[in-house]
């Protein structure tokens, strides 16, 4: 039996029906041959806006992926056009290389009227509404009404920005990605959030904190987007709207839409596809045969294939994804844990980040600096220094620059940070200058005290070697020029030369005291003393140094506490400390000398210098000179230094005080300013409960001479044994003369009624002149014993201080010293 006209009508119209929707249920079909042959045109450049996830984004190897960019290859790909894209850095950016013709179109952009008026559109890509956001738990917020007075989150370039801009009774907060802003809104710091619906849903579900946010009210507006394409390019908009009518709607749109949305996008309902399958089963029957059947058993089959490719992809992707997360949760706790600051400027010194750990180094919270600028919370001497180190880094990409500067602190403190910067700027998820800054303030102070330390201990050194032998010959030229002058009483202008010599060979001996004293090698003879008795005895003294223009006045506290110091060394300080002040005070002025007990914590202790806590008296010297300019201030205490004339000091004189002090346990510190004089203030650490306070000894009218007892000298240099032996003859003592220590226990056999051993402690031949006394003493233990030393360190001097029960008198000495020491230790002891 023949079909019917109408029979084979009908099949002819499901023929037609199914050429027309193969292509569309597959989601592949190739476009049309004839399309777009008649346009020579087959690339088109594409603008992509930033990362504005999941419309942009870029991958790991910086190419464009996202909703935006799968759309618009399935498009590309139906109107036989290849694409290559440009990167844009902000949305403004790609509308102006839109509207110049410097690109071709931009993927899936809002369709609104202020943009018709620049560019042409395709039909709609996509269809999505806007809409607000609330916490679901303690909000009042239930539309648009409800959101006066009230903080509104949304991002920038965004629709709502232009929907709820207008309204003066909403305060809107505008954030530079979705990331931060649905932050901002978990977290309470804002009330509302408006935003497009699909992409926030997703962002809640990947993140598991769906049940916390409710949609609020209905939508505030539906916004379609479409391919933007320049207004004269109409042969593209045409191409481009074609293939955009035959692709969305098809099973690959939903596909791609499922992927970046997480839900099924607008298109066909399930009913469509069942009965349109139907059809197809219906015509394949009735009009292709078995063969048509054939091919639709071989589509199923690629349709399976596609569809478990597509599922391994998901799980890869997914597996991708909590990779990615773990990654950025391993940074951010990294990050959150740092103790150096981590920030992110831009390329004007704007704080774009900042790591939590500026807190606990600066004290600011992090919210108090995001939108400030760096540079001005450095040290306005530095601020250039670190505005260059600025611009070296955003010039070279990728090169890290080190620079220090001084940071202000919350509490007003400078602090002194080390920083490197490293340009990331073209790294989109940094897009900043990174700055890793340490603050190195404590570091620097120990840097600094270990610098001065070595300094001290350099010129200890230099001063130690060349002390004793310079000792020796002062010795030789004082003894000789002394014994000369006393033969020269008739012949006074000898006498006077002889005079001048003498004194220019004790201020030699002075100069190599203050190094020894500076750098700490001086030996002290410490004694508890009462400081204000000390004071009074020396103000007279100084009276007469100082002259009529200086006035002298003492402000001396009542039940000063004693102090275990060198008194004479102590006396040298208050000399050195009132002649600079003298030559402060030019024209006249008054002197004020003070003294106070003061008990000092471990935090004053500290800021005062290297000091223990405890109590301590200080010695306060002041001045109304002219004071001293602050970038001279920090070397007053550094020897040779001045700011005196040449020949008219040797900048030794505050050293030797700052040195004197320290090797007594204390500290020195000095405040000045221009034009209000100078204070000086020594610490030095009170005695201990039980010590008694030494009396002061009346000075000797005559000096002291012998009464032929008999002296042996060891002493390894001729010419100063030979001044030795003069002087001792020349005060009435006998005397004997060797050269080492083993000639010297010699003698002691062979030589009587030896009183005293007046010895060297550098001696030849193995034996120095402090193991030889014990020897001596063992043999002799009447034997009183006396050294002599141009420096002394480490044999009967320790730490700075004298041996107990030794006696010892420096090189060079005068004759009136050395009389006065041979009578005490003969009258008195002297006993090793």
């Amino acid at each position: 039996m023949k079909p019917s006209s109408s029979g084979y009508s009908f099949q002819l119209l499901l023929f037609a029906v199914a050429a027309a929707w193969l292509p569309s249920l597959a989601g592949t079909g190739p476009a049309k041959a004839d399309e777009g042959a008649s346009s020579p045109r087959s690339e088109v450049v594409a603008v992509v806006p930033g990362h504005w996830p999941p419309q942009y984004a870029l991958d790991d190897s910086g190419r464009p992926v996202g909703f935006a960019i799968d759309v618009m290859e399935a498009v590309a790909a139906r109107s036989g056009l290849r694409v290559r894209y440009h990167i844009a850095e902000t949305f403004p950016e790609a509308y102006d290389l839109l509207r110049f013709g410097q690109v071709d179109l931009i993927p899936n952009m809002g369709i609104v009227p202020s943009r018709r008026e620049h560019f042409g559109f395709t039909e709609p890509v996509e269809t999505f509404v806007v809409s607000l956001f609330v916490r679901s738990e303690g909000n009042a917020v239930r539309g648009l009404d409800d959101l006066a007075g009230l903080k509104v989150a949304t991002v920038k370039y965004n629709v709502a920005v232009r929907l709820l801009g207008g309204r003066d009774d909403i305060d809107l907060v505008v954030y530079p990605d979705i990331h931060e802003a649905l932050f901002k809104l978990l977290a309470g710091h804002v009330d509302a959030l408006a935003y497009p619906r699909p992409v926030v849903t997703r962002l809640l579900a990947e993140s598991g904190v769906a049940d916390r946010v409710l949609t609020a009210g209905p939508p505030l507006a539906e916004v379609k987007r479409g391919i933007a394409v320049r207004r004269d390019d109409i042969e593209l908009r045409a191409r481009l709207d074609a293939a955009v009518a035959a692709y969305v709607g098809s099973p690959g749109y939903r596909e791609v839409y499922r992927k970046w949305y997480g839900a099924q996008g607008k298109g066909w309902l399930t009913e469509d596809i069942v009965w349109t399958l139907i059809a197809l089963v219906a015509f394949t029957a009735l009009a292709m045969g078995y063969w048509r059947f054939q091919s639709v058993l071989r589509l199923n089959r690629r349709l399976r294939a596609s569809i478990w490719d597509r599922e391994r992809a998901e799980v890869a992707l997914s597996a991708s994804e909590e990779k990615l997360r773990v990654r950025e949760a391993y940074f951010r706790a990294l990050i959150e844990n740092a103790t150096d600051v981590i920030t992110v400027l831009s390329e004007d010194g704007t704080i774009l980040f900042e790591s939590a750990s500026v807190e606990t180094q600066f004290g600011y919270r992090t919210d108090e600096l995001i939108g400030l600028n760096a540079l001005d919370f450095i040290h306005p001497d530095d601020r250039q220094r670190a505005r260059e180190a600025l611009g070296r880094a955003v010039a070279n990409v990728g090169t890290a620059h080190a620079t220090e500067y001084r940071v202000r602190h919350k509490n007003g403190e400078w602090r002194i940070v080390s920083s490197i910067g490293k340009n990331a700027l073209d790294n989109l998820s940094v897009a900043g200058i990174v700055v890793i800054s340490r603050d190195i303030t404590e570091a620097k102070s120990i840097e600094e005290q270990l610098h001065h330390a070595q300094k001290m201990e350099a010129v200890g050194r230099l001063t130690g070697g060349v002390a004793h032998d310079f000792n020796n010959l002062l010795a030789i030229a004082m003894g000789n020029l002394e014994l000369v002058e006393e033969g020269l009483a008739d012949r006074p202008k000898l006498r006077d030369l002889s005079h001048r010599a003498l004194e220019a060979a004790q201020r030699g001996a002075n100069l190599t005291q203050r190094l020894l004293a500076y750098s700490r090698k001086q030996p002290l003879r410490p004694q508890v003393v009462d400081l204000n008795v000390l004071i009074a005895d020396t103000v007279e003294l100084l009276g007469r140094t100082l002259g009529e223009t200086i006035e002298i006045e003492t402000v001396l506290t009542d039940d000063l506490w004693p102090v275990p110091v060198d008194p004479h060394q102590l006396e040298n300080a208050l000399v050195n400390l009132a002649v600079n002040a003298r030559d402060a005070m030019r024209k006249g002025g008054r002197l004020t000398i003070e003294t106070a007990n003061t008990d000092l914590d471990a935090a004053y202790a500290e800021s005062v210098g290297d000091l223990a806590p405890g109590k301590y008296v200080v010695l306060a010297v002041s001045d109304t000179g002219g004071g001293i300019p602050a970038d001279v201030l920090p070397d007053v205490f550094e020897p040779f230094f001045t700011t005196k004339d040449i020949g008219e000091g040797s900048g030794l004189g505050l050293s030797m005080v700052y040195g004197f002090a320290r090797q007594s346990g204390g500290h020195a510190t000095i405040y000045s300013e221009p034009g209000q004089g100078t204070t000086v203030r020594l610490y030095l650490p009170c005695a201990e409960a039980g010590d008694v306070v030494a009396t002061s000894e009346p000075a000797a009218n005559d000096m002291p001479r012998g009464a032929g007892e008999r002296i042996l000298v060891v002493e390894d240099n001729d010419d100063v044994r030979a001044t030795c032996l003069r002087l001792l003859a020349d005060l009435g003592y006998r005397t004997v003369a060797v050269p080492d220590a083993a000639s010297a226990l010699a003698k002691l056999e062979t030589v009587p009624e030896i009183e005293l051993l007046f010895t060297d402690i550098v001696l030849p031949g193995g034996m120095s002149g402090a193991e030889l006394a014990p020897e001596a003493r063992r043999r002799q233990p009447t034997l009183k014993v006396l050294y002599t030393s141009g420096y002394t360190e480490n044999a009967i001097v320790h730490q700075g201080r004298l041996d107990g029960g030794a006696d010892l008198i420096e090189k060079p000495y005068r004759k009136d010293q050395l009389a006065c020491k041979l009578r005490t230790v003969l009258d008195q002891g002297g006993l090793v």
